[in-house]
């Protein structure tokens, strides 16, 4: 289950804190991107395939299939959406330099 905090009822350490993941993915990372910045769209599809199970025509989603993704779910899911912005938000902004001395 995820765990939700709500911002200002507890500490920023434990908003901001980070995961420290168990397994070591940076190489395996590297080989997606390296082979996407060398085979582009085609190593997109062939990843889509892979780990989507989709097996995609095109890599851009038309305004006439956001429109129809939009009428299949519920008011309560399309603010979820928007608090979920929101929040990514509030939190990135805090990571932004005001500046910095040399």
């Amino acid at each position: 289950m995820i765990k939700i905090l709500k911002y200002g009822e507890v500490k920023e350490s434990e908003i901001f804190s980070r995961v420290v993941p168990k397994m070591d993915v940076h190489s395996i990372v590297a080989d997606i991107i390296a082979d996407v910045r060398k085979n582009g769209d085609e190593a997109l599809y062939r990843y889509a395939l892979k780990f989507d199970k989709a097996e995609l025509s095109s890599l851009q989603v038309t305004k006439e299939e956001i429109e129809e993704a939009v009428k299949t779910i519920g008011e309560d899911i399309i603010n979820d959406i928007k608090e979920a912005a929101e929040n990514i938000t509030l939190f990135h902004s805090k990571q932004k330099r005001e500046g910095f001395k040399i």
